[in-house]
This record gives C-alpha cells, structure tokens and sequence, in this order.
C-alpha cells in the first residue's frame, strides 16, 4: 500500500505466490510460489521507494525433488539465511541463493519462525510443530 493508500499490483504473471519476506538490509524481497509445476523462490530488487522491480530466481527446486510440499511460510535471519518451508521440510538457504542445509519433517511444512536470539527455529507441519535448536 503506497503512502496515499493505493495498492500497487508487483507482478500479475504468477501462479501461487505464497511465502514473502524483506532481507534484512532492505534491498531485496523474497516471495515463494506454491505452484507444483514450478516451485521456485523468486528475487524481486527494492528500489529506495520500496517499489520491486528486478525479478530473478532465488533458488529453483529441481524437477526430481519428490518431496511432499512446496515453497510456504519463510523467515530471513539478520545474516541474510532463508529458513523457507518446502518440499520436505525447511530449506536453509544462504544469501547468495545456495541450500546449505535441510531439515526433514516428513510432513507438507508450512511456516517458521525465528526466536529473538535466532537460536530456536519453530517450524508448523500438517499434524505439529517444533521446536529446534540451532547453532
């Protein structure tokens, strides 16, 4: 919503656009698309408005990724660490675009959550949640 209260659309050419989160030095937003034919996590570059423009992919989630689940909820730590649920689980994933890590549910994983310290991750599945420590 722009400051005189209009609504601006960023991009229309989407299937399920779901997840969205700001990197922590504002420049960029980060948006997940749920669509089972391309589950992918889109870059869009914030201009100094707040405007995005830019679109780029993020990370692609590879044709043979069986995995139940698609691109849902994510958070982005003050280092710039994706913590995105997907296929599978939560896919961490560092600013550059690269998965560095993965923990598995078993379960479509649908949100996260990072404590204050950015030492506990809770992470929301079809039948619980949990709680995981992380280095």
């Amino acid at each position: 919503v722009r400051p005189n209260g209009k609504v601006e659309l960023v991009n229309s050419d989407i299937k399920f656009p779901n997840g969205i989160a700001v990197t922590p030095d504002g420049k960029s937003l980060l948006v997940g698309y749920s669509n089972p034919e391309n589950r992918v996590w889109m870059k869009y570059d914030l201009d100094d408005k707040g405007l995005a423009a830019n679109k780029s992919v993020f990370y692609q989630i590879g044709a043979d990724e069986k995995a139940q689940g698609a691109p849902d909820g994510m958070k982005i730590s003050k280092k710039g660490y994706l913590y995105a649920s997907g296929p599978g689980g939560v896919w961490i994933i560092n600013p550059s675009g690269k998965p560095v890590a993965r923990i598995y549910t078993g379960q479509a994983t649908s949100n996260t959550a990072l404590s204050s310290d950015e030492k506990t991750l809770y992470i929301t599945c079809d039948d619980f949640f949990y709680r995981v420590k992380l280095k």
